[in-house]
């Protein structure tokens, strides 16, 4: 497996990630932090989102990401979630939010 780097695009800004797909940019459209999760510890945050490929394409979906006191992305591997409640709660509020239903392709 070749591993690229890729691009996280955060507010306008550009932030590298490692993704086995080159040149992958993900564009954060929504998200919601675990309210259990607070400073000054690592929290983990449900996002939707866009995934932009090198060939032009488009997936929209969800990721979870784990991120430090500094806002930075801790992990750039899969998230491990705690439970199945976290994510429970992170739907929730993002159903609340209006964004919960969104589906991709």
């Amino acid at each position: 497996m070749t591993v690229a780097l890729g691009v996280y695009i955060m507010d306008g800004h550009d932030f590298p990630f490692e993704s086995s797909m080159a040149q992958t940019r993900f564009k954060m459209l929504d998200e919601v932090a675990h309210p259990g999760h607070t400073l000054p510890g690592p929290c983990l945050w449900l996002q939707w989102g866009r995934y932009d490929y090198a060939d032009g394409t488009q997936q929209e979906g969800y990721r979870f990401i784990w991120t430090r006191p500094n806002g930075t992305i801790q992990a750039r591997g899969p998230a491990r979630i705690p439970s199945l409640a976290d994510i429970d709660i992170l739907m929730t509020l993002a159903r609340q939010q209006g964004w919960g239903a969104n589906q991709g392709p």
